[in-house]
């Protein structure tokens, strides 16, 4: 086995590998020392840097919540939340990451994932920092526009909704698109 890994590659990659292997065989078929073996290290080594799969489990979570909420907030940085590019710029950049990314999606949208989200215009302590990018926005706008919060909050399950579904569409290799997703995609967002 290879054991010349760089701490911070064998981190990555252990994260990254664990989540395609329970994407592929799901969670109650994923171990430790399988996951040894697809990344090529002894189980010993695995052991060194999660002491169970728990705490792996844990760690991907965070690792892909992490990466996906800056991106997020990455799309619509110096941009004032009550600008009404906002919400494309969101949406746009939300489909981007898991174009790049698909088997985040499955992970973390998996019914084992332990995903907290609520579906809210305000702000609820721990809730998912990617929807928390959308809710931000959402709330902005509606503060802007003078709307009742329960259009509010109509939007933005409708703006999530709509994000969620056409990124399962895209990521899903089953699904077919007479066209391309670029041309479906363009203005799709816009106010």
């Amino acid at each position: 086995m290879d054991n010349t890994y760089h701490k911070m590659n064998l981190d990555i990659d252990l994260l990254e590998k664990t989540i395609e292997m329970i994407n592929e065989e799901g969670i109650e078929a994923f171990s430790l020392r399988a996951l040894a073996r697809k990344c090529n290290v002894s189980h010993n080594a695995v052991y060194r840097h999660y002491a169970s799969k728990e705490e792996l489990l844990s760690e991907c979570r965070n690792y892909v919540t992490e990466s996906f909420t800056k991106t997020l907030e990455a799309s619509i940085e110096g941009m004032s939340l009550d600008d009404l590019e906002v919400a494309s710029k969101i949406g746009y950049a939300y489909i981007a990451y898991f174009q790049a990314n698909p088997t985040h999606y499955g992970f973390i949208y998996n019914e084992d994932s332990k995903l907290n989200l609520t579906l809210s215009l305000d702000y609820i302590e721990g809730n998912y920092g990617p929807f928390e990018v959308f809710r931000k926005a959402c709330e902005a706008l509606t503060i802007k526009y003078k709307l009742p919060r329960e259009i509010g909050l109509k939007k933005l399950v409708k703006c999530f909704s709509i994000v969620q579904g056409i990124t399962s569409f895209i990521i899903n290799q089953n699904i077919k698109l007479d066209g391309t997703w670029d041309e479906v995609l363009k203005g799709m967002f816009e106010a």
